[in-house]
């Protein structure tokens, strides 16, 4: 809770938000007090130490299924229907984040494994080059995490996820969107046709120091493949295409439906089957330290090696967490032992099919 004395200094700052004076008819008086509480969360959120805890108009619409302007509406006292079932949603969401943070739910921090180095190593040479990169990795490798670090802290790079099946007008518009191209559109055409976004993508490009990063490329069809290589040639940018082993197949036969594609790969780096050991003691180091706890042993580390088979996935998303809400805040002493009764009992793991895969 904040105290009062802080939630007054906050009403005081230029960015606080006020509770409305009057509120329109429609409101009872539980909606009022759903209001107020509404704003005082928000306000309160500016104080959080962390910029990930702290909430705007915008982020608690979004996560809410709200439009922003109808939030405005209702904390300023003025939507004009019964808020009741809005208001609802926006105290949902809130007390979902306040359980979150009274449980310590934290993610597991995203270190530097090989596999992030690989492919930052990957996308870097595509970068430089000006031509076309691949990715291929198993599922939960951590292919897309090393992608997205690689977008978020590099400049002029443009991340899409393909969808199942994606077709050309999909890619385009999901382009037009991550570069902010304008469309010139002909009368009548509410998005533009394909021509026209390609154009805007080309234009928003042509000049640009830019990498493109497809990921799950093996899901989308051929002709949206050959998009990227008419804007890889046409625009001078880079592109990356990543995916599981598949997208080795479907790009290999140079004589093959992609073979313009393959031609222009300039390195086929090896495909990512497993994390290492090392990758996965740094991941549960992290993920330690991020949960409060101390260092984990030897032993844990080798377990968690051990239980995780080579997923990076399994083991951030759903080993550790596991550790931390069924083990470690219950004050159960871990052991290795531990560890492999809840990658069983939790997640359903066989310790059977583990050892003889060590074996």
């Amino acid at each position: 809770m904040v105290s009062e004395a802080k939630l007054a200094f906050l009403r005081q700052t230029p960015d606080s938000l006020d509770i409305p004076a009057e509120f329109a008819d429609v409101y009872s008086d539980e909606d009022k007090r759903h209001v107020v509480r509404i704003i005082e969360w928000l306000n309160a959120s500016q104080l959080a130490e962390h910029e990930r805890e702290r909430w705007s108009q915008a982020r608690l619409a979004k996560a809410a299924g709200l439009n922003q302007g109808t939030l405005n509406q209702l904390i300023r006292g003025r939507y004009p229907s019964a808020p009741a079932a809005h208001l609802g949603r926006l105290l949902s969401t809130i007390e979902r984040q306040e359980t979150r943070r009274e449980l310590a739910i934290v993610p597991v921090p995203i270190v530097a494994t090989t596999v992030h180095k690989r492919v930052a190593a990957i996308c870097r040479r595509a970068h430089h080059y000006r031509s076309f990169g691949v990715v291929a990795g198993e599922v939960g490798v951590g292919k897309t995490c090393a992608l997205r670090a690689y977008a978020s802290s590099t400049a002029g790079v443009y991340y899409v996820r393909a969808l199942h099946a994606m077709t050309i007008s999909v890619l385009l518009d999901e382009l037009v969107e991550v570069t902010a191209a304008p469309v010139y559109k002909s009368a009548g055409s509410r998005r533009g046709t394909q021509a026209e976004r390609l154009a805007a993508v080309r234009r928003r490009l042509t000049g640009q120091d830019a990498l493109l990063i497809l990921d799950e490329a093996n899901r989308v069809n051929a002709g949206t493949l050959e998009t990227l290589r008419d804007l890889r040639d046409l625009a001078g940018v880079g592109v990356v295409l990543a995916g599981t082993p598949v997208l080795y197949h479907m790009l290999r036969d140079v004589h093959g439906r992609f073979g313009q594609i393959s031609s222009r790969i300039i390195f086929w780096p090896p495909t990512m089957n497993a994390i290492t050991e090392g990758d996965a003691h740094t991941i549960t180091r992290a993920a330690f330290e991020a949960f409060g706890h101390e260092e984990p042993s030897a032993t844990i580390l080798d377990a968690c090696w051990q239980a995780c088979e080579g997923s990076a996935r399994v083991l951030a998303e759903n080993l550790l967490p596991a550790l931390r809400d069924y083990v470690l805040r219950k004050g159960i002493a871990l052991s290795p032992e531990v560890v492999f009764q809840a990658a069983e009992e939790i997640l359903g793991y066989s310790r059977r099919g583990r050892t003889e895969a060590r074996s």
